[in-house]
């Protein structure tokens, strides 16, 4: 007596066998990534307007904002809901994230590639990315991103 069994084989035994196991994990790698990217971006787009999404004002506005991830689209959404409205000092004696960008593009290389001039985003992303600083790298894009 012999059982036919036409059902997918997903033990991983045999050729192609296992392989929705594999797509199902991959893609539960994928989403888990893609939902921490979005996370990253939503706190960049908050700081970038002046919020703290872990406390105080920021907190609140970011409890409830479903709106898309814009500087200027959580800010008219801030005053709206709560009349708020940015302290600029703050912006104003921050340093420009591009220093801190190029600092850790040299400690990646092992010394200091700054020559005076001042690269252009694609070059720090390409420098970033042949060092492997996956880090510096996506904090780049998300300024290209932000238009910072």
């Amino acid at each position: 007596m012999t059982t036919d069994n036409h059902e997918p084989d997903d033990t991983g035994d045999g050729d192609g066998a296992g392989a929705p196991q594999q797509l199902r994990d991959a893609y539960k790698r994928k989403t888990a990534e893609n939902d921490e990217l979005k996370a990253q971006l939503r706190k960049v787009t908050f700081d970038a307007a002046g919020l703290d999404p872990d406390k105080g004002m920021g907190k609140a506005v970011a409890a409830i904002y479903d709106g898309p991830l814009e500087k200027d689209a959580i800010l008219a959404f801030a005053k709206d809901q709560f009349d708020y409205e940015p302290d600029t000092t703050d912006g104003e004696t921050t340093p420009p994230p591009a220093d801190t960008d190029q600092q850790q593009i040299d400690n990646a290389m092992g010394g200091s590639s700054h020559t005076g001039e001042k690269k252009t985003d694609a070059e720090q992303i390409a420098d970033a990315e042949q060092a492997r600083d996956w880090d510096t790298s996506m904090a780049l894009k998300l300024g290209q991103v932000l238009g910072k």
